[in-house]
Protein backbone atom coordinates (compact mmCIF):
# COMPACT_ATOMS: atom_id res chain seq x y z
CA UNK A 1 0.00 0.00 0.00
CA UNK A 2 1.15 3.55 -0.71
CA UNK A 3 1.88 6.15 2.06
CA UNK A 4 0.14 9.75 2.40
CA UNK A 5 0.21 11.35 -0.54
CA UNK A 6 1.60 8.54 -2.58
CA UNK A 7 0.37 6.61 -5.72
CA UNK A 8 -0.75 3.08 -5.64
CA UNK A 9 2.36 0.98 -5.09
CA UNK A 10 3.79 3.49 -2.90
CA UNK A 11 5.54 4.57 -6.03
CA UNK A 12 6.25 7.95 -4.81
CA UNK A 13 3.97 9.32 -7.41
CA UNK A 14 1.53 11.89 -5.81
CA UNK A 15 -2.29 10.82 -5.77
CA UNK A 16 -4.17 13.58 -5.95
CA UNK A 17 -7.34 11.22 -6.17
CA UNK A 18 -8.13 11.68 -9.66
CA UNK A 19 -7.08 9.02 -12.21
CA UNK A 20 -5.75 10.55 -15.06
CA UNK A 21 -5.01 8.79 -17.98
CA UNK A 22 -1.28 9.69 -19.48
CA UNK A 23 -3.14 10.68 -22.77
CA UNK A 24 -5.39 13.13 -21.39
CA UNK A 25 -2.91 14.24 -19.23
CA UNK A 26 -0.22 15.14 -22.29
CA UNK A 27 -3.76 17.13 -24.36
CA UNK A 28 -4.16 18.90 -20.60
CA UNK A 29 -0.46 20.12 -20.77
CA UNK A 30 -0.50 20.83 -24.20
CA UNK A 31 -3.21 22.96 -23.97
CA UNK A 32 -2.00 24.70 -21.11
CA UNK A 33 1.02 25.19 -23.19
CA UNK A 34 -0.57 26.96 -26.01
CA UNK A 35 -2.60 29.27 -24.01
CA UNK A 36 0.95 30.43 -22.27
CA UNK A 37 2.18 31.01 -25.67
CA UNK A 38 -1.14 32.74 -26.52
CA UNK A 39 -0.92 34.86 -23.27
CA UNK A 40 3.22 35.95 -24.12
CA UNK A 41 2.08 37.15 -27.51
CA UNK A 42 -0.75 39.15 -26.63
CA UNK A 43 1.25 40.26 -23.71
CA UNK A 44 3.69 41.40 -26.33
CA UNK A 45 0.91 42.88 -28.40
CA UNK A 46 -0.11 44.89 -25.69
CA UNK A 47 3.68 46.13 -24.66
CA UNK A 48 4.37 46.81 -28.36
CA UNK A 49 1.07 49.46 -28.81
CA UNK A 50 1.92 50.74 -25.59
CA UNK A 51 5.33 51.40 -26.53
CA UNK A 52 4.49 53.11 -29.82
CA UNK A 53 1.61 55.24 -28.08
CA UNK A 54 4.64 56.68 -25.55
CA UNK A 55 6.86 56.94 -28.62
CA UNK A 56 3.80 58.91 -30.36
CA UNK A 57 3.51 60.86 -27.56
CA UNK A 58 7.36 62.33 -26.80
CA UNK A 59 7.58 63.32 -31.02
CA UNK A 60 4.38 65.20 -30.50
CA UNK A 61 6.18 66.59 -27.39
CA UNK A 62 9.28 67.47 -28.76
CA UNK A 63 11.05 65.16 -26.57
CA UNK A 64 13.88 62.89 -26.90
CA UNK A 65 15.20 58.74 -25.98
CA UNK A 66 13.42 56.09 -25.29
CA UNK A 67 13.30 56.59 -21.19
CA UNK A 68 14.64 52.94 -20.47
CA UNK A 69 11.80 51.54 -22.63
CA UNK A 70 11.75 48.25 -24.61
CA UNK A 71 13.25 48.49 -28.46
CA UNK A 72 11.09 47.31 -30.79
CA UNK A 73 10.65 43.70 -30.44
CA UNK A 74 12.78 43.16 -27.55
CA UNK A 75 10.17 40.92 -26.57
CA UNK A 76 9.41 39.44 -29.88
CA UNK A 77 8.00 35.69 -30.60
CA UNK A 78 10.68 34.59 -32.92
CA UNK A 79 11.78 31.91 -30.46
CA UNK A 80 7.68 30.75 -29.93
CA UNK A 81 6.81 30.61 -34.08
CA UNK A 82 7.87 27.64 -34.04
CA UNK A 83 6.17 26.00 -31.15
CA UNK A 84 3.07 27.39 -31.79
CA UNK A 85 2.37 25.29 -35.38
CA UNK A 86 3.98 21.83 -33.31
CA UNK A 87 1.14 19.45 -32.57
Amino acid sequence: MGGVGTGPGGSGAPSFGLSVNPNQHYEMLKLHHMNLLNEIQETTLMMNLYQQQQLQQQGSLGGHGNYGGLKNNDMGMGMNQGMMNQN
